[in-house]
């Protein structure tokens, strides 16, 4: 009988990282900066806190190693798969607490095209804490052959990327203590400077 060969075109990379970095300055950051906060920028989040954006070039100081980290990951990443360079177009954290969760999203839309995107987890002091969870975004039809979703399970100073267009959501934190993660987003150096719109007052909400 031949030989039936499985060839795996067009699959869908995630990539992980687990570094061993210092994380009490960047969490004493996020919860200072909120504990200040009058608004909270309100996107795919329900409940819990997201701090406005970071741009490439005013990264918190607490946050630069973290960033350097990051960008040495990317650029290994594009590199290996043949993809324009990239840089970080924009930075975040959040800070969810208990039953908050982030429902279903992506991170690239026609006027803001990312091309990979990510978390890294900075306080994740227990389980039950909010699991991620990825789609796939295969007809109905196909996901027989196919996981419909997988989910991570965070662990502190862990990095997982991924492309910006995968659905994800994050499930609701069982705890009372902060839940503390920063998400970022970067941008083909290809794309031109009429492209990269963003409107950075939109989902601004005040803190309750």
């Amino acid at each position: 009988m031949a030989e039936i060969n499985t060839i795996p075109y067009f699959p869908t990379f995630l990539w992980s990282r687990q570094l061993n970095l210092d994380l009490k300055d960047m969490k004493k950051y996020c919860l200072d900066y909120k504990k200040g906060a009058t608004f909270s920028v309100k996107k795919s989040n329900k409940g819990g806190y997201q701090s406005p954006l970071y741009s490439d070039n005013d990264v918190p100081e607490s946050m630069k190693e973290l960033k350097n980290y990051i960008d040495q990951t990317v650029n290994t990443i594009t590199k290996s798969m043949s993809i324009p360079d990239c840089y970080m177009s924009s930075m975040w954290f959040n800070v969810n607490g208990r039953n908050h969760y982030n429902a279903k999203h992506t991170h690239s839309t026609p006027n803001f095209p990312c091309t990979i995107s990510g978390v890294f987890y900075i306080s994740i002091p227990k389980p039950g804490m909010g699991n991620i969870t990825f789609y796939n975004d295969a007809p109905s039809y196909m996901k027989e052959l196919h996981s419909k979703s997988m989910s991570i399970e965070p662990k502190e100073n862990a990095l997982i990327l991924f492309p910006s267009w995968l659905e994800h959501s994050v499930s609701q934190s069982k705890s009372d203590e902060p839940r503390i993660s920063m998400s970022f987003n970067y941008l083909s150096k290809t794309v031109t400077p009429d492209d990269k719109i963003a409107d950075l007052k939109s989902g601004i909400r005040r803190l309750s």
